[in-house]
């Protein structure tokens, strides 16, 4: 009896081993059934070759699975309908009339059916601390959009929203654009891509954080201009309070924030540095400190004229609800934390022992 457990367990460990390994790569092989009898199949203008899927109400997994495989969606019903299994959704599926490029990949399949995503559409997920013209970049990879449309809208374009009554009449939309995943279809326009991402920073712009900044005493787009700072500076997720918090203690004093991030989006308005160094310059040097533009914190108070960059909910969350903490300053220790200090004499004894380090 023993042994016999064992050896189902060891075939029960391949079979998720299997399973597993084939979510993190769902689609098997290289191959695409062509366009005939029962294969409802049109040419899209990318060239590939798509088809219309019909799921009733009350399909599940395994019938949809079917429909599937033979229209050359995916290659194989049953891993399919694993997949759904593993969720635990294969008969919570939504119905609808999906087109999909045939030979697709089973995961994204599934992801799409389980929301109902009828359009073909383009997963792009959007990281924390990116200036606009990095996440146009980005999006152009993607395949969403070219990047020049959509960063005109980003600079020119016009919106409505709560969040963006108080931003200053010209200045573009660096700060809104919220960092998530999205589905964009194959199909769109940079109003409707900035649209979606508008209505996911309202949406994450919950009433608690509208009460933490209120209490702050800022507005939302100050709050969103010191959270760009804090993503910036932030490497490790538990320091964000804290961050925001000298950076707060510093403009109650009247102190220049004299963050490094600040300096580096001030010097990537000069062309020939981005082309050199990239959107954020690594090492900074004394001179790049001395850069005149209102962005420097280094020669202004107060906050600089804007965000620098577009900021997640957890640096938002930050500002809002700030650590309690007397501290002016930080320094870097070298492994993406930072040394805390109250006074000049604290902060200059860390600074000499962990730059030296």
């Amino acid at each position: 009896m023993t042994q016999r457990i064992v050896a189902a367990s060891g075939v029960l460990a391949a079979v998720i081993f299997v399973l597993v390994a084939f979510r993190a790569s769902s689609k098997v092989g290289s191959w695409a059934l062509p366009a005939g009898k029962g294969v409802p199949a049109t040419v899209s203008n990318s060239g590939n070759q798509t088809a219309t899927i019909v799921i009733g109400k009350g399909d599940n997994a395994r019938t949809i699975g079917a429909k599937l495989q033979k229209t050359g969606v995916v290659r194989s019903a049953s891993w399919f309908r694993m997949l759904a299994e593993l969720e635990g959704i294969q008969n919570d599926l939504a119905a609808g009339s999906y087109m999909f490029q045939l030979d697709s990949d089973t995961q994204a399949v599934l992801d799409r059916v389980k929301v109902g995503i009828l359009e073909p559409s383009v997963l792009a997920t959007i990281p924390e601390g990116l200036r606009i013209e990095q996440v146009a970049e980005l999006l152009e990879k993607k395949g969403v959009l070219q990047t020049q449309p959509l960063l005109d809208a980003m600079k020119t374009g016009t919106f409505d929203g709560d969040l963006l009554k108080d931003k200053p009449p010209g200045t573009t939309l660096e700060g809104y654009v919220f960092p998530d995943t999205y589905y964009f279809p194959t199909k769109t326009t940079p109003d409707a891509v900035l649209k979606e991402m508008l209505n996911a920073l309202n949406d994450r712009f919950d009433a608690d954080l509208r009460a933490g900044i209120q209490a702050r005493g800022l507005s939302d787009y100050q709050a969103l201009t010191l959270a760009s700072i804090v993503e910036r500076e932030a490497q490790v997720a538990i320091e964000r309070p804290i961050i925001a918090s000298v950076f707060l203690n510093r403009l109650k004093q009247g102190i220049p924030l004299q963050a490094d991030p600040t300096v580096q989006y001030a010097v990537a308005a000069i062309p020939a540095s981005v082309t050199a160094n990239g959107w954020w310059k690594r090492d900074l040097t004394l001179d790049d400190l001395k850069t005149d533009s209102p962005y420097n914190s280094y020669l202004n108070k107060g906050l600089p004229p804007g965000p620098i960059c577009n900021p997640g909910r957890d640096a938002i969350a930050a500002v809002a609800h700030p650590a309690q903490t007397s501290y002016l300053y930080f320094v870097a220790k070298g492994d993406g934390s930072h040394a805390f200090a109250t006074t000049l004499d604290e902060h200059n004894a860390n600074i000499q022992k962990y730059q030296k380090r």
